[in-house]
């Protein structure tokens, strides 16, 4: 046997303390900076990545000129970056109230009528037409503002080019025009921001879905990481514990925490003043996406920790919580749609939002708080998919128990010949 030199220890601890420090810092400055990359490129140029941005126009004018303007502004704003719908008043409001479009045009029905009578104002006449933009405070903040600053400049221009048109006519019907006349000519459309069912207080101007939201993919989350190491590491020496048991008690652990913190996190929220006109179905539906999401992110653990046995590599359990940080966080955040519209977002998080958990449970969440639990705007598919989800994580759940089974039991068997 050839001794052991102390050179060669201090090289096998120089080693040793090589991987202890590199590989845990190598991946979590990845996973922070792909935070970052992920954060920061999802809002920070929302007019650039505009696509398909829901906005209505309803032309009511009695006359040709609400055809005209409507002609106008879709011109200005094409359809690869908004989608227009051409609708009655009645049927943009029934839009809002689902939170299918950020707001609209309206076209009032003397419009025509007023801008025609500057050009030869008489007595009683000459009262300047009006525009207005409805805004859909629901739908959130960041979409509020977006509509306005989309259809703003447009309806600016659009005024001074009828301007331009109005006063050509009041110059060749020989209307004589004062400084005052020529003023309002120059700029004659009036426009007019108005909000579709202004939020009451305590809403955080349409932010509170979004950090409800948050809460209750954490309770899922955070309450499926802390449970999965808690009962691993009592179960994992204990011979009578069997890898059904583990997985039927940590199903069973993170429905308590669902359960909970559902009431835990409304108890607070009203406390602090948030309204909540539906409390039964904001207590069930988050108790149900917090189930959702925390049984996902066990099949997650599941999976991984399966995979490491499977290789003889244990250093891939550690994988896990990045993972689930990259499919909850990284990714869900951005794709919500509860800071910036997905309309309004690059595409690989348009793409994502058609599954990511946290966009399917802010869905939810806001048709409870601010549009009176409608199934239609969103509460559907938000339960649609938090089934979606429970199944899957089931089904992976016990796929995986049974390849872990089969896995220890081909395993040991060579040891036990032994």
């Amino acid at each position: 046997m050839t001794p052991t030199t102390d050179e060669d220890g201090d090289d096998a601890r120089s080693g040793w303390d090589h991987k202890l420090w590199a590989v845990p810092l190598v991946v979590a400055m990845g996973l922070l900076a792909l935070l970052a990359l992920s954060y920061l490129g999802s809002i920070l140029h929302p007019q650039r990545n505009l696509h398909g941005f829901p906005l209505a126009l309803v032309d009511s004018d009695r006359g040709a000129s609400g055809a005209e303007v409507i002609d106008r502004v879709r011109a200005a704003l094409p359809p690869d970056r908004v989608r227009w719908q051409l609708v009655t008043a009645d049927e943009a409001d029934r839009l809002m109230s689902l939170g299918e479009i950020y707001g609209a045009i309206i076209v009032p029905e003397d419009f025509g009528a007023r801008l025609s009578a500057l050009a030869d104002p008489g007595p009683g006449t000459g009262t300047p037409p009006n525009l207005e933009v409805r805004t859909n405070p629901r739908a959130g903040t960041t979409a509020t503002t977006l509509t306005t600053q989309l259809l703003t400049p447009v309806l600016d221009d659009l005024s001074r080019r009828l301007g331009t048109a109005t006063t050509e006519r009041a110059r060749a019907s020989g209307v004589p025009l004062s400084d005052a006349a020529l003023v309002t000519l120059t700029d004659p459309v009036r426009i007019e921001v108005t909000q579709f069912a202004p939020l009451p207080e305590g809403t955080a101007n349409g932010i509170s879905a979004f950090y409800y939201t948050l809460l209750v993919v954490f309770a899922g989350f955070t309450g499926a990481q802390l449970i999965n190491v808690g009962v691993d590491s009592v179960t994992k020496d204990d011979p009578s514990v069997s890898p059904w048991h583990a997985l039927l008690f940590k199903w069973a652990l993170v429905a308590v925490v669902a359960l909970v913190m559902a009431g835990a996190y409304q108890f607070i929220a009203a406390a602090l003043g948030m309204p909540i006109e539906h409390r039964l179905a904001l207590y069930f539906f988050s108790a149900a996406a917090s189930l959702a999401v925390g049984m996902t992110a066990l099949a997650v653990l599941a999976v991984v920790a399966t995979v490491a046995s499977a290789l003889r590599l244990p250093v891939l359990n550690n994988l896990g919580m990045p993972i689930n940080m990259l499919v909850f966080m990284a990714l869900g955040l951005p794709s919500s749609g509860g800071i910036m519209p997905i309309e309004a977002t690059p595409m690989l998080y348009r793409a994502l939002a058609e599954f990511e958990p946290m966009h399917q449970v802010y869905l939810g969440i806001r048709s409870i708080l601010y549009f009176d639990a409608r199934l239609a705007a969103g509460l559907t598919r938000a339960l649609v998919m938090c089934t979606i989800g429970v199944t899957s994580a089931i089904v992976i759940g016990v796929l995986t128990t049974l390849g872990y089974d089969r896995l220890r039991a081909r395993l040991t068997l060579p040891t036990a010949k032994q």
